[in-house]
This record gives C-alpha cells, structure tokens and sequence, in this order.
C-alpha cells in the first residue's frame, strides 16, 4: 500500500489544532475545579449564613433581656440611695436597730472624711458620712457589719479600726470604744 503524505501546511495546521485542543481541555479542567470550589464555598458560605440568623435572633432576645434586667437593675441601685431627710433618718434608725440587736452600745456621728489625695479620683456620688463607735469582740464586729451590710442601702466603709478586747491596757480602759468605723452613705 502506498503512504499518503500529508503536505506540511495541513501539518502544522494539525499540530496547532491539537496543542488548541490540549490547552482547550486544560481550561475546561480547571474552570470546571474552580467552578466545584466555588460551589462548595457557597454552600458553607450558606450554612453559616443560617447559623448566624440563629445566632442574630438569640442575640436580639439576650440584648432584650439585658435591657430590660438593666433598667430593674438601675431602678434597684437607685433605691439604695436615700433622697431626703426623711430617709437618712430612716437609715440612723437601722444602723441603731443593728447595734440593738447585738446588744451593742453605738456612739453615731456625723462626719466630714478627710479630700481625696490629689493622685486619687475624686468622688463622682454625694454621700453622708458617719462614725460608729463600739464596745466589742471580733464576733460582735463581723456580726454587725454582716447586717449592716444586709442593709437596703448602698454603703461603704471608708475606715475600720478594731482593738482586740482581750489586749486593752489598763491606761486604755477608760476609753470604752475598741471598734470605729467611718461609712459613707451614698445618696441621691
């Protein structure tokens, strides 16, 4: 049989149709990976676009929940702060009321604490300050100021100043009062 030659421009024309074809195909793969990718990133992309809509309506009912819980809150710290006379006369009464219940014998004084140093804040909130003067041990102490605390108001105690009994010298004993305390009493 007899071999056909092919001319050599229908040879060329061949070879570059085949690298075409080639380089064609090497397109189409990787358009089509990509294409796969894409998709895949879509659907996880759509997957936590889901849990982000639950997780945006839990947050809107906790933020809900907050403010309404911050406006009780508020409500109730500012109950804690007497406006009037009236009421800081109420509160001499249950720090007395305190001191009776532990058969404690109070000296209560209004009193002017010392102006912040000048590298310490100074006080954002008004407040009345008081002394308290007693005879006691440490349980007395611990008891009345575990009270104290219970108390319906917003307290601080500024300063603490405890004697233990059992160490009082016979040239102190004429000063009854082992414990002192400065509160602060924050008001409106």
């Amino acid at each position: 049989m007899k071999k056909i030659e092919i001319p050599k421009s229908i040879e060329r024309v061949l070879t570059v149709a085949t690298v075409l074809i080639f380089i064609s195909a090497l397109i189409i793969f990787l358009i089509g990976n990509s294409l796969l990718n894409i998709n895949t990133d879509i659907k996880q992309l759509e997957k936590f676009n889901v849990k982000a809509e639950e997780t945006k309506i839990n947050f809107e009912k906790s933020l809900q929940m907050y403010t309404e819980q911050t406006s009780e809150v508020i409500k109730f710290l500012l109950s804690l702060r007497p406006e009037n006379e009236e009421q800081y006369i109420r509160f001499i009464a249950k720090v007395e009321q305190v001191a009776q219940n532990h058969n404690l014998k109070i000296k209560l004084t209004s009193v002017t604490l010392p102006i912040p140093e000048k590298n310490k804040p100074a006080q954002k909130y008004s407040t009345l300050n008081y002394q308290i003067d007693f005879y006691g041990n440490i349980d007395n102490l611990k008891a009345f100021l575990a009270e104290l605390e219970n108390l319906p108001y917003f307290i601080e105690i500024a300063y603490l100043n405890f004697k233990n009994p059992e160490l009082i010298t016979a040239e102190s004993e004429g000063q009854l009062e082992n414990i002192n305390l400065k509160i602060k009493l924050y008001i409106k």
